[in-house]
């Protein structure tokens, strides 16, 4: 066996206690031992290795229950056992309400007694990690299907569901994304384009080729959260996968959510509508102009993530708000505040990236039907 299998750390102000527990257990499993709760506790900070915890209940610097609590925080999966004298009920509910004790061991004990607890600490200890190893390659395997699935049946999907992989991945990092929950960005990412299965082939090719759109070519890929949760609603341990995708595609109202699993989605929000928008600009304009337009929207994002896009993708490209009479207005410039004529009525959004012909259409507008000066994007 291994340590990070089946190595006890045992906890107790006595030596001989230890000897004892040490020359008991010692030739059927990897024994440590400590005086300390406090050095204890740095080792399990340190390891996390350990399959069971065993504990006295009377020490000087901690007693068992609240060393064990302690236990319980840091390494969750550990089986932990409580060695006393003598067992009063009001401590007794406490270890087991704090602490979460698999077993009570007392003294003075039987050695057959205690390899058996032991032993049947070290497999709780087993069943439970083997639990979570066959849920996480169950998960995995399961993704790994669905993604499969998805390019064969939209390759432009998968292709785009990859790309904010790489650049939720990348935001994530500048901005200080928890590691731990990494994986969720992962997985949300990778499963964001999962609705596409259910659109009709040539819309899904359009879509993804950013064309325009008719209204109900429009109302059928609104669908796609829908479909996203209806599909990945039967999967278990995909709770906060799902959740992120909800709070990326759709309002937050009616989300139980946590701090980290709204971040997230802040994160693949930005990475989803970055990616649209250079799809939609093809290859006539820059990353940077693609920043721009988005950033003409900056109230629409997370501050701190949209920042990071600009500082990935900004390059040694500066944006500015100029303004500018219109007729001095060129191709390519992104309106950074809506135009409105003479009647107030929209003539162009913020955002909008002006073409050849309609800047040449805006030069021949009349003049006292326009702003004096149009505020736009560009590169400095």
């Amino acid at each position: 066996m291994t340590e990070s299998q089946d190595s006890i750390l045992c906890v107790d102000d006595d030596n001989d206690v230890l000897e004892l527990l040490q020359f008991t257990l010692g030739t059927h499993h990897v024994v440590h031992t400590t005086t300390s709760a406090i050095d204890a506790i740095r080792r399990l900070e340190t390891t996390k290795k350990f399959a069971v915890v065993i504990a006295d209940m009377n020490m000087p610097e901690m007693d068992g229950i609240h060393f064990l609590a302690k236990v319980r925080t840091l390494c969750p999966k550990t089986t932990r056992m409580l060695l006393t004298g003598f067992v009063e009920l009001d401590a007794a509910v406490r270890a087991v309400n704090q602490g979460g004790i698999f077993r009570f061991l007392t003294k003075p004990f039987e050695d057959h007694e205690l390899r058996s607890s032991v032993d049947d600490a070290v497999e709780q200890f087993q069943l439970v990690t083997a639990e979570q190893v066959l849920l996480e390659q169950t998960l995995r395997g399961t993704v790994i299907a669905l993604t499969n699935v998805l390019g064969a049946a939209v390759p432009a999907a998968l292709e785009r569901a990859s790309r904010l992989k790489t650049l939720a991945d990348k935001l994530a990092t500048a901005t200080g994304f928890p590691a731990k929950h990494r994986w969720a960005i992962d997985v949300a990412a990778m499963l964001s384009q999962i609705g596409a299965m259910c659109l009709p082939t040539d819309l899904a090719e359009k879509f993804y080729r950013g064309a325009d759109l008719t209204a109900r070519e429009s109302e059928l890929v609104a669908e796609m959260p829908t479909l996203i949760a209806e599909t990945l609603g039967p999967i278990p341990r995909l709770e906060k996968v799902r959740a992120i995708l909800h709070l990326m595609y759709e309002s937050s109202d009616g989300i139980d959510s946590t701090d980290w699993v709204r971040k997230a989605a802040e994160i693949l929000r930005v990475a989803h509508d970055f990616d649209v928008t250079e799809t939609r600009s093809g290859d006539s304009e820059s990353p940077a102009f693609s920043l721009a337009r988005m950033l003409s929207r900056r109230d629409d994002y997370d501050a701190k993530v949209l920042s990071a896009l600009a500082q990935i993708h900004g390059g040694s490209e500066s944006i500015e708000v100029v303004s500018v009479r219109p007729r001095d207005l060129r191709p390519g410039m992104v309106i950074a505040r809506d135009v409105c004529n003479h009647r107030s009525q929209l003539i162009l959004a913020r955002g909008f990236v002006l073409s050849t012909t309609l800047t040449a259409r805006l030069r021949h507008y009349p003049a006292d039907q326009l702003p004096e000066t149009v505020q736009v994007l560009v590169t400095a």
